[in-house]
């Protein structure tokens, strides 16, 4: 259907005179006798895929007798607007009698649909004697919206018709806007150029000819995952960066393939390839200040780089450049970004404090540049990872001995998570024994004692207070175990996040998985809702038997009554 759509843009554009002005494709042509049946026919095809704009026809008597825009909507109605007038009679203007009629329409504005409309400017036009011209223009918005009904997955669709509105784009949002252009939370960012000559295609972003949407390429961009949402928790985590939520793209996210060499896609993945390396910098810095043109940066290690850097376009190459420092700038490609993206992945593929910890000492340690560090980025990378592991060995005994404390303190844990909700139990069973007993042996006694009916109810109805009283305290005690229970949960979360950075992700979340809390919480708060509505419904029935044998004469008094009698 996408190819559909672009043919018949293609029969519009090759048919008539066409100007792409931003995000419109516009028109604008002398109509003819001969080529009115092609104008509609032309508008027809294209308005059956998407509504799209009104078409207007403007028509123009020689003398200039009269001027009038006749404008065919979207949904297929008609308007006629009057420009200038001189009035004069139908049959003055015209000999043919169909003219005259058409006029008249038009100046009455009783022209209803599409065929009386072609009718009628066919009727003028034939005489020789009016001029007609259209406008019309095919919005990039409408084209987008056709592109997002048509595909089966969530996209997020823009549509260009020239790769020039790309490059103007983005030159105009340089490195602190890229993040708004091309990132979309949750969906994948689709591209479509109309001229442009390949696909070039990321993980979530790709850029397609819009007649390759559907294509294997195409449907093997849909199929990728990626984690570049989590990427930013842990970024977020260790790097301290200005406007993160606004600006801050981990560097694989525009990391772009291309299946063949363009102007357009060499321009354009030079320019991601330098974005690349600047995020890769920010993302594996201590602090990234944004400053006006540029970033200063922050490493702290064994010692401490400090820099403002910048990137500079000049004579088609994009520099590095470092300011107080005797270094010349480094020229961005595509070799030196990859490897240093490769480092960041690594870094934050697991155990990414201690990883990051390591490479902040190794790039301190090896220069006091920035430019000076990426220029050895081989050697940097290959010293970060062969020092990390003896980072490991001289931290095992650390490890175990932290893992050994998780342990130990999840198994504390569990015990008085378990004291508590056995103290609730125990709880509920001598409070209801309690209940029970007083009430049985107050109620005997009074019975027993007294003689008339009238001074049983109200002795029994006092009996009842201090019942009520006692069911009180007992929710009021099951409360505080309820927030005693809370508080230790808490605690159980904090002590978590507390030793999440010293231990690798997959350990920690194996000992989360073993960890029966959850379990515990789950029987703890069933037994609380046990309690909460036992007691509850007591101290309910207890107050209503009280207000019943003191003043309502009720339900409790008729069979208080009732007993007694037998």
């Amino acid at each position: 259907m996408i190819a559909d759509l672009e043919n018949r843009v293609d029969q519009l554009t090759e048919c008539w005179d066409a100007e792409v002005a931003g995000r419109e494709i516009r028109f604008e042509d002398e109509v003819t006798s001969e080529n009115l049946s092609q104008l509609f026919s032309d508008i027809t095809d294209f308005r059956s895929q998407i509504h799209g704009r009104n078409l207007i026809l403007e028509i123009e008597y020689q003398s200039g007798a009269f001027t009038h825009r006749l404008i065919w909507e979207s949904m297929g109605s008609v308007i006629c607007r009057q420009e200038s007038d001189s009035d004069a009679a139908p049959d003055d203007l015209f000999a043919d009698g169909d003219a005259q009629t058409a006029i008249d329409e038009i100046r009455n504005n009783s022209i209803s649909n599409t065929d009386d409309l072609q009718s009628a400017v066919s009727s003028l036009l034939s005489t020789d004697l009016v001029e007609c011209s259209f406008q019309y223009a095919i919005s990039a918005e409408h084209l987008e919206n056709h592109i997002e009904g048509v595909v089966e997955e969530d996209l997020t669709v823009s549509y260009y018709f020239t790769e020039n509105r790309v490059k103007d784009e983005v030159e105009q949002r340089g490195l602190s806007g890229i993040k708004d252009y091309l990132y979309a939370r949750e969906e994948k960012r689709l591209i479509a150029i109309r001229d442009v000559e390949t696909p070039l295609v990321g993980s979530q972003v790709a850029i397609f000819p819009p007649r390759e949407i559907g294509s294997n390429l195409y449907d093997s961009f849909i199929d990728r995952r990626s984690l570049f949402d989590e990427q930013l928790k842990k970024v977020r985590k260790e790097c301290a960066i200005d406007y993160f939520e606004e600006q801050y793209l981990p560097p694989g996210y525009l990391d772009f393939n291309v299946p063949d060499d363009t102007e357009f896609s060499d321009w354009f993945c030079k320019r991601m390839t330098a974005y690349r390396l600047m995020f890769c910098l920010l993302g594996l810095s201590n602090i990234a200040r944004r400053i006006e043109d540029g970033w200063r940066v922050r490493f702290n290690g064994r010692r401490v780089i400090e820099s403002t850097i910048h990137l500079k376009e000049e004579n088609g190459k994009i520099n590095l450049q470092e300011e107080n420092t005797d270094e010349d700038p480094i020229e961005v490609d595509e070799k030196t970004t990859s490897e240093l993206s490769d480092l960041f992945e690594w870094i934050y593929t697991t155990r990414t404090t201690d990883r990051i910890t390591v490479f902040r000492n190794i790039v301190t340690l090896y220069s006091t540049t920035l430019i000076g560090a990426i220029r050895e980025i081989n050697e940097v990378s290959e010293s970060v990872k062969s020092n990390f592991n003896f980072y490991i060995q001289d931290s095992i005994e650390e490890f175990v001995e932290t893992q050994q404390d998780v342990s130990e303190y999840v198994f504390e844990t569990h015990r008085e998570m378990s004291d508590i909700r056995r103290s609730l139990s125990n709880n509920l069973s001598r409070d209801l024994f309690r209940v029970f007993v007083f009430a049985v042996i107050s109620w005997v006694g009074i019975i027993s004692q007294l003689g008339q009916i009238a001074r049983i109810r109200y002795a029994l109805a006092v009996s009842l207070i201090p019942v009520c009283v006692y069911l009180g305290l007992g929710l009021r005690t099951a409360y505080s175990l309820d927030k005693q229970f809370e508080s230790i949960d808490n605690g159980r979360e904090q002590y978590y996040s507390m030793y999440e950075g010293r231990i690798d992700d997959q350990t920690m979340k194996e000992i989360r998985n073993a960890d029966a809390g959850e379990a515990i919480e789950e029987q703890f708060k069933t037994d609380l809702q046990i309690y909460y509505l036992l007691f509850g419904a007591m101290i309910a029935v207890s107050l209503y038997a009280i207000v019943d044998l003191a003043y309502l004469d009720y339900i409790v008094t008729d069979f208080l009554e009732a007993l007694l009698s037998e």
